[in-house]
């Protein structure tokens, strides 16, 4: 048997139930519902006004001296010099938000220092380790030359991986 063997029905939501209050307090219930609407303010209703006819339109448009909605200015009447000024600012407040906003990766390069500092330090050790092998041979011959480069090999590179996290952290953040 495999798991794609294996299904499940899926679960009957329910709705939850509509609160009703207990019999013994369903008096206090029903009169607290009668003084809240009791103290509701009554608003009266307004009648919509009227839709305004395109003619009204034209002749407020023509007392105001404005063009009607449907004359509207085109791109090459506004000219190229307006067009950059609302780009600008556009661009001005993309920066404002840009620098509102917190970066998601900010908190992350304390902890790759740190995880860089740490491997540097095990890989330091490990080679340390090893050259102090290398300098007090109990085997000779092959298997010794081996058994050091064991420990030689792995630990320059953690040490080598954990500089490079520094690093390349340190020089993201603008440090290096």
């Amino acid at each position: 048997m495999s798991d794609t063997d294996i299904h499940f029905p899926p679960g009957q939501r329910r709705e939850p139930p509509k609160f009703e209050p207990p019999p013994w307090e369903r008096e206090q219930f029903e009169e607290l519902a009668r003084t809240k609407k009791a103290q509701e303010p009554v608003v009266p209703v307004e009648p919509e006004p009227e839709a305004a006819s395109e003619e009204a339109v034209d002749a407020v448009a023509e007392q105001a001296e404005i063009a009607p909605p449907e004359a509207a200015v085109s791109e090459e009447a506004v000219g190229p010099e307006a067009r950059k000024l609302s780009d600008e600012h556009i661009e001005v407040l993309l920066t404002g938000l840009r620098a509102e906003e917190p970066r998601v990766d900010e908190a992350y390069w304390k902890v790759t220092i740190v995880t860089g500092i740490a491997l540097a330090v095990i890989g330091l050790g490990v080679s340390t380790w090893g050259v102090v092998a290398l300098l007090t041979p109990k085997e000779p011959g092959a298997t010794g030359t081996f058994l050091v480069m064991g420990l030689l090999v792995p630990g320059l590179g953690f040490f080598g991986a954990g500089v490079w996290l520094v690093v390349k952290s340190l020089r993201q953040q603008g440090v290096l």
